[in-house]
């Protein structure tokens, strides 16, 4: 036999094969069926309750949670006996019987039995989902008395007389039908649960909406960021389930539908085997805060709505008494348009603004977060920037940290810090420059995809205001640096000519001067002050060269970069060190430019020879925008005077790959020039 890859999802493919009979007689069976009435319920739902079932015990399964599963499993296959059995009465019942047989007592019996088991089943689940335990402290013990309270009602249904739900039956109105034991009464049982069956149906009934459903908040509430993500599909399905059940006692005066358990028991176990599910599409957390928002605010309206129609149909029959029903109908449904839709309208509005912000006008955001940067200056940007967040979200705290360079960060932050935070990378330009602190629990600090993006527009701008700061201080400060150095090159250059070059070319002229007045008496004395003369002369001319080079090298305009550098590498070389110099002539360079890479190779090659190195190879290539230096050497060159001046134009300087083999120095052209 070929084992079952573990992909598939056989229990549920297994429950639906098994359901296939009782689909089967279900469509076979009359419309006008007696068994209907004895059996009451659409066998739809209990087929849909199985299904459910079979796909939270596959999930189980999947994870590992062996136990969980086959107990799941043992629940489904009552799920197909529970709609097998309805939908066998349902196509054989034809007729109302005089009286029930032992055999239709038996397979009602059944019916009613199995079709408990399942509710039974996410009863244990709310309280011991997903890890097989109760929560810990009260809420657990609550949920323990809870399950003691529901498994007993189910005791009470599973021994009781009764074999069919306890309404009026069609053709029976002296419930003579009704009055037959099943086949499990006995007298005995008869005296002891009919007396508790009806106050502990209640209490169980009571029980399910104020301890196990509450069961799901408990578990959000407590569980961690990681875990939190699961326990919002439960939450979200419980949270249905209590709206829809409040919306629907608003519209039928008070009582909920009893079809309706079915449909939340289906939800809760779907939603359970999606919070098994190692990656969603959709976020759980996400789909529980736009139902909480949205749900709530549609009960609110619908509250709000039936309450405006009652209003105005007690005043308008009183008015217009001579009106019929239909016509004071028409007039109740005009003047809602005409006056009440427009309120209407802006209450919604209202309400959602205040229970989620104004993230759903993101152009309002933008252009308010604008108008707050530009009034605000230095630090205080950031402080905007977090306040404008806070009110767009409605978020009670928030915080925006941006790294502005040079190991400082700025902080701006709006409301009181909670406990627990979360924090939100902020990215510019690819690169992580901060974070952004938000508070970690609260259905306002749950944002959809579309709130990130908005809130990643939000962020970003604070990240350009932070770094534009930063980038202006930093530009004052270099213009600063640049006159401090024109003025300190200027002040060396004066000296040297001043307190250099002045006195000896003074000096010369007292030489000159002498020889002069020597040369008709004494011609060999001036002939001796004119060659000492003319040796000062040639020192001068040394001096002025050095000067002249400090400021750019000679060689540069007598060579060209590529031609001085091969210069440079031809002085270098020697019987034990070669240097080579690879490259084409460059022309048009910016002379800052041509000025770094000089010093650049220059200094890099004092470093790696007198480091030892007996190889080095210089290569030049310009790029569009960049001039590329490129050092490879077997001693590694040092990377940090080199990068300090690139750096200065703008450029960088990398160790290439194999580590410490080689330099990469880039400098950027056409921003230099």
């Amino acid at each position: 036999m070929l084992p079952v890859p573990s992909r598939v999802p056989w229990l549920p493919v297994l429950a639906a094969l098994a359901l296939v009979p009782a689909v089967v007689l279900e469509l076979a069976a009359p419309a006008a069926a007696a068994g209907r009435d004895l059996a009451p319920g659409p066998v739809w739902a209990h087929v849909l309750l199985t299904v459910a079932t079979a796909v939270l015990a596959d999930a189980l399964r999947r994870t590992d949670r062996r136990r969980g599963a086959r107990l799941l499993a043992l629940v489904a296959a009552t799920g197909v006996v529970a709609a097998t059995t309805r939908a066998g009465v349902h196509a054989w019942v034809v007729d109302l019987p005089s009286s029930l047989t032992p055999g239709l007592s038996a397979l009602l019996w059944a019916a009613k039995a199995t079709t408990l088991v399942p509710f039974l089943a996410v009863a244990y689940l709310l309280v011991l989902f997903p890890d097989g335990r109760p929560v810990t402290g009260r809420w657990g013990r609550l949920g323990v008395a809870a399950l003691v309270a529901s498994s007993v009602s189910f005791l009470c249904q599973v021994l009781g007389p009764t074999t069919v739900a306890v309404q009026p039956v069609a053709g029976d109105p002296a419930g003579g039908v009704l009055r037959g034991d099943h086949v499990l009464t006995t007298p005995a049982l008869d005296a002891l649960v009919g007396p508790i069956a009806p106050p502990v149906a209640v209490v169980t009934v009571a029980s399910f909406v104020l301890l196990l459903l509450p069961q799901a908040v408990v578990r959000y509430a407590r569980a961690g960021l990681a875990e939190r993500e699961a326990h919002a599909w439960v939450l979200w399905a419980v949270a249905v389930t209590a709206l829809v059940a409040i919306a629907d006692a608003v519209l039928h005066g008070g009582v909920v539908s009893p079809s309706l358990t079915l449909v939340w028991s289906v939800l809760i176990l779907l939603a359970m085997a999606t919070a098994l599910t190692p990656q969603s599409r959709v976020s759980g957390s996400t789909l529980l805060s736009r139902t909480l928002v949205y749900g709530g605010v549609g009960v609110v309206v619908l509250v709000l709505d039936l309450a405006v129609l009652s209003v105005l149909t007690e005043v308008l029959q009183d008015r217009l008494g001579g009106l019929g029903e239909r016509d004071v109908v028409l007039v109740v449904l005009l003047l809602s348009a005409l006056l009440y839709n427009p309120l209407r309208s802006a209450i919604s509005d209202r309400v959602h603004r205040l229970v989620l912000g104004e993230r759903d006008d993101p152009y309002d955001v933008v252009a308010g977060l604008a108008a707050s940067l530009e009034g605000a200056e230095g630090a205080q940007q950031l402080d905007a920037v977090a306040r404008v967040v806070a009110q767009a979200f409605g978020i009670g705290y928030v915080a925006v940290q941006v790294d502005r360079g040079e190991g400082e960060t700025g902080t701006g932050s709006w409301g009181h810090r909670p406990v627990e935070v979360r924090r939100l990378p902020i990215t510019y330009r690819d690169e992580q420059v901060g974070h952004l602190v938000l508070p970690l629990r609260g259905v306002r600090a749950r944002l959809s995809p579309r709130d990130q993006r908005l809130l990643g527009d939000l962020v970003r701008q604070a990240a350009v205001a932070a770094r534009t700061g930063r980038l202006a201080e930093e530009l004052q400060v270099n213009r600063q640096r640049l006159v401090v150095a024109r003025e300190e090159e200027r002040r060396r250059i004066r000296h040297d000519l001043h307190e250099d070059l002045g006195p000896t070319l003074g000096g010369l002229v007292h030489q000159v001067e002498a020889a002069r007045l020597l040369v008709r008496e004494h011609p060999e004395e001036a002939k001796e002050t004119i060659a000492r003369t003319s040796r000062h002369l040639r020192d001068v001319v040394a001096d002025v060269r050095r000067v002249v080079h400090d400021l750019r090298p000679p060689a540069l305009d007598d060579r060209g970069l590529v031609g001085a550098l091969r210069q440079q590498a031809e002085l270098a070389s020697g019987d034990t060190v070669e240097v080579s110099v690879e490259g084409e002539r460059i022309d048009d360079l910016p002379a800052a430019v041509e000025v770094a890479a000089f010093r650049i190779v220059s200094e890099a090659l004092v470093g790696v020879l007198g480091a030892g190195a007996r190889r080095c190879v210089v290569r030049l290539h310009r790029a569009e925008r960049e001039l590329v230096v490129e050092l490879d050497a077997d001693v590694a060159p040092e990377v940090g005077p080199m990068h300090a001046r690139a750096l200065e134009l703008g450029g960088r300087a990398e160790a290439t790959v194999p580590a410490g083999s080689g330099v990469r120095v880039r400098l950027p052209v056409r921003e230099a020039s």
